[in-house]
This record gives structure tokens, sequence and C-alpha cells, in this order.
């Protein structure tokens, strides 16, 4: 599209229908500012962000200060979750072995030809989002028992997280199982929630929750020494 050099930049950003540099500047100024808040606690800065963030100041204005504080300044949360770029090194290796079924009879045909053996146990995992909120449970069948935990409104939580809150809880109940259990079968319907916990962490949302399950099943290996022995936990499609 043509324009003068003396034609009004507004004029000019609302005909081609692209930002105005100003809006533009402020965008790119807010996501530099939350990646400042979403880094990890051992970066210098995030201390004294989350410290100007707090505290405001009449003098001696930072940048950080009018970012945060200024009258057109977004709404930033101080509690935003912390993402690192690299949680884990590179020859780091899942205990988790993933297996996600072509096709639903292909999930329900493996499902009916696992052994059952006195060592081997099967637990059931699921997350779910309503328009009360998002919540997970977990259900172990051969004894019975089942956790469940609601999460929050669907406007501050995913239903990825509430399947990975699934996996948490079912690593909850295998806590509980005997100490010579070999193998645990943990039963879910997300594929997303699979390749999170059997690939190497990542700069991802529900990173926090993916490491606590990495550390969960560390956990497990200690108090049931024979699981770290053999295949560790299988997680499969259940279509």
């Amino acid at each position: 599209m043509g324009a003068f050099r003396t034609t009004p930049g507004p004029a000019l950003a609302y005909d081609s229908n692209t930002e105005t540099a100003s809006t533009r500047l402020d965008r790119k100024v807010t996501l530099s500012a939350i990646r400042l808040l979403t880094l990890p606690d051992t970066n210098p800065a995030v201390k004294l962000t989350k410290r100007t963030l707090v505290r405001d100041v009449k003098r001696h204005c930072s940048t950080l200060h009018r970012v945060f504080h200024s009258p057109n300044s977004f709404e930033f949360l101080l509690n935003i979750e912390a993402i690192t770029p690299q949680p884990k090194p590179p020859w780091w290796t899942s205990k988790f072995t993933g297996y996600i079924a072509a096709d639903n009879e292909t999930a329900l045909r493996n499902h009916t030809n696992i052994p059952n053996t006195a060592h081997a146990f099967h637990l059931y995992s699921d997350g779910s989002k309503t328009k009360l909120g998002v919540g997970a449970g977990a259900f172990d069948l051969q004894h019975r028992t089942r956790l469940r935990q609601r999460l929050g409104g669907v406007l501050f939580h995913t239903i990825m997280e509430g399947e990975l809150v699934g996996i948490q809880l079912a690593l909850k109940l295998a806590e509980s199982l005997p100490s010579t259990a070999t193998t645990i079968y943990i039963y879910l319907d997300n594929q997303a929630a699979i390749r999170g916990c059997t690939n190497r962490p990542h700069h991802q949302p529900g990173q926090h929750i993916i490491l606590n399950i990495h550390k969960d099943t560390e956990t497990l290996a200690i108090t049931h020494p024979c699981i770290s022995k053999c295949p560790t936990l299988v997680l499969e499609v259940r279509l």
C-alpha cells in the first residue's frame, strides 16, 4: 500500500490494520516484564524485579517502576510460574516409559493383554474441566483407593494441568503400594501429558508440575527399590 511521507502515522496504521508504534512498544515492554517475573530464583534480576513490583516509590523511579506502576501499565501478578530454560541436564533420562496407542481398538486390546502379576499394579488418572473449575483424580482399582484435587477456576488453570496433577495423585497412591512392586501402570487419556513426562523437561507451561512428578518418581524409586531395577512406570493412553 503506497503512502506519502507526510501521511499521519495513526491514519496509516488504521488503514493498514497494524499496531501503532506506541502500542507495539508497550507490548514489547510488557512481554519483557513478564519474562523477568518468570525467571528462576537463581537469576539475580528476579529479586530486584519482584521487589520493584511490590513497592512503588515517588522519587528516583527506575524504568521497572514506570513499567509496573504507571497508569497505563497492565496488572502484573506476583505469583507467576517460574519457567527454567534448562531444568534438567542433557544427559538426564526420564524414569517413565511412555506408550501411546494408535487407535481405540489397539488401546483396548493392549489393556486387556497386560499381564496381571502379583508385583504389577494398575492406577488410573484423569483431569477434567467444567464450568465449576479444573480438577484431577486418581484411582487404584486393586485396593479401591482414590485421591482427588480441585485446582481452581477455568480462568487460572488448564486441562493439561489437571492431567499432570492426576499423575501426581497416582504417584501418591503408588507410595502406599507394597515395596515388592516391580511395575506400575498409570493409565490416562492425554498424549501431551505422556510426552511431557517421558521427554526431557524444557521451556514449557506446567513445567513446575512436571518437575514435581519426576521428583516423586525419584522418591518412589528409593522407597520401592525393585522398581529401579526394571521398567519403572508405564503411561498408556486410555481411549
